[in-house]
């Protein structure tokens, strides 16, 4: 769940309050979608999940979309 994410920041990311355990932190699910979004052949990109910058604090909720929203098709 998206628990320590409270704060809705666009419709695709949501971030950490301040005194949430997530807040400064790497959310581990975005990095490994990340990753995996690298795997599977995507670069880098100037917004969104592939972005080659993933701000501290911040859960893209759109990382299944973006990186899988292709596959199989």
């Amino acid at each position: 769940d998206d628990v320590e994410f409270a704060v809705q920041l666009d419709a695709y990311s949501l971030a950490a309050d301040q005194d949430s355990p997530a807040a400064l932190r790497a959310d581990l699910l975005t990095t490994v979608m990340h990753e995996f979004g690298h795997v599977l052949g995507y670069d880098h990109a100037d917004e969104g999940l592939m972005d080659d910058l993933l701000p501290l604090g911040t859960r893209r909720t759109s990382a299944t979309d973006e990186v899988f929203g292709g596959y199989g098709e």
